[in-house]
């Protein structure tokens, strides 16, 4: 019994965690992935990372239709198991990484895409605009990064809308 206990108590400690550090899980919906993809115009040699992948629909959506590469990084750890389990389920090729996204390279993003809190979007931005090349482009949904000005704006009545951002 204390075996349940034990487990029950890291989910909602990771859950918890990164839910502080970033925000909670709180998936896009079918609809904004399908907007995300119009709006990301995305290649077939884009390097899409999304920073906070919880179960990975999305990523495995873009890399279906578009034939990219995909990075999900995700803090916590049951998301992260289950992103790696939609990907091997559906056998879309998305490398999945349990870890937080201050600390994680960047470098070979041509795009990232970021579903959090504004306030992680603080915490990432000078790590963003350190590691990010020029040119590649960064996509926020529902909250503008501070101090930044979007390149687009995608807005539909009723929906939230999509930042972006060229480097």
């Amino acid at each position: 019994m204390w075996i349940f206990w034990l487990i029950f108590f890291a989910v909602i400690f990771s859950f918890g965690y990164a839910s502080i550090s970033g925000a909670p899980w709180v998936p896009t919906r079918k609809y904004g992935i399908n907007r995300f993809l119009k709006v990301a115009k995305l290649k077939k040699d884009d390097v899409l990372f999304e920073l906070g992948c919880g179960d990975g629909r999305l990523l495995v959506s873009a890399v279906r239709e578009f034939g990219c590469r995909g990075v999900g990084i995700e803090l916590a750890w049951p998301l992260a198991v289950i992103a790696w389990l939609r990907t091997k389920i559906t056998k879309v090729p998305v490398v999945i990484r349990w870890a937080d996204a201050r600390h994680t390279s960047l470098k070979e993003a041509t795009v990232v895409y970021m579903f959090l809190m504004p306030d992680a979007y603080l915490k990432l931005r000078p790590i963003l605009e350190k590691s990010l090349s020029p040119g590649t482009k960064v996509i926020s949904y529902v909250w503008p990064v501070p101090e930044w000005t979007p390149v687009l704006v995608d807005k539909e009545p009723q929906k939230e809308a999509f930042y972006v951002y060229q480097m």
